[in-house]
C-alpha cells in the first residue's frame, strides 16, 4: 500500500532541493561577476551539498530504502571537498586583504580566515575519521 502523504511529502522535499540547487547555481554565477562575499565558497559548498542531501534522501524514501548508513569513503570524500572549500576561502580572503587601504578595517578578513580555519579543521577531521 502506497502512503501518499508521505509520497506528496517526499516530491515537495525534492523540489525544493532542486529549487536550493538552482538559486545556489545563479549565486555561484553572481559570485563570478562580483566577488564581493568572502565566504562565496562555503555559501556555494553548502547550498549544493544541502540540495543534494534533499532531493537523495527524498529519492530514498521514495523507493522505499530507509537504511542511512553511510561508507568510510563518504566521509574521505566530504573532507577533501571540505579543505578545498577552506583553501579557496583562504585564497579569497587573501584577496581581500591586498585590497585593504591604510584606513581600512581589516575585521571581514580576519572572521574570513578564522571560519576557513575550522572548516579546514572540520575537513581533516572528517578525511581522517
Amino acid at each position: 500500500m502506497i502512503d501518499w502523504g508521505l509520497m506528496a511529502l517526499c516530491i515537495v522535499t525534492m523540489l525544493l532541493g532542486f529549487f536550493e540547487l538552482y538559486r545556489t547555481f545563479r549565486f555561484y554565477k553572481w559570485d563570478k561577476k562580483a566577488k564581493e562575499m568572502p565566504t562565496a565558497p562555503y555559501v556555494i559548498y553548502f547550498g549544493t551539498f544541502f540540495s543534494g542531501v534533499l532531493i537523495v534522501v527524498s529519492a530514498m524514501f521514495m523507493m522505499g530504502n530507509t537504511s542511512l548508513t553511510l561508507p568510510k569513503i563518504f566521509y574521505i570524500i566530504l573532507g577533501i571537498i571540505l579543505v578545498v572549500v577552506a583553501v579557496s576561502m583562504y585564497r579569497r580572503g587573501h584577496q581581500m586583504a591586498k585590497k585593504l587601504g591604510k584606513d581600512d578595517s581589516n575585521i571581514a578578513v580576519w572572521q574570513t580566515y578564522l571560519i576557513s580555519t575550522v572548516i579546514l579543521i572540520t575537513g581533516l577531521i572528517n578525511f581522517l575519521r
